[in-house]
């Protein structure tokens, strides 16, 4: 489901995206990929962003310092404000 869900992501279907990222969670609550990909999609709605940046750090600082999707997508947020 997190494969299915980067591929409608990148076609633009938000909410497809959404619904198998969290498909892929109910399966496995702790599927990271999937979890970082919802945070990274909170990240970019300005209403939820701080939700998101707390879910990638949590990801990266308590679960997995290691998680490329947690840690590309913070990279990401980073550049874009100019935090580096």
């Amino acid at each position: 489901m997190n494969n299915l869900g980067i591929l409608q992501l990148r076609r633009g279907d938000q909410a497809a995206a959404r619904d198998s990222f969290q498909r892929a969670l109910a399966a496995d609550p702790k599927h990271l990929a999937a979890k970082a990909q919802i945070a990274g999609m909170e990240l970019q709605n300005a209403g939820t962003s701080a939700q998101g940046l707390a879910t990638l750090t949590a990801i990266v600082e308590k679960e997995d310092r290691f998680q490329p999707d947690a840690r590309n997508l913070l990279a990401a947020y980073e550049l874009q404000r100019k935090n580096y």
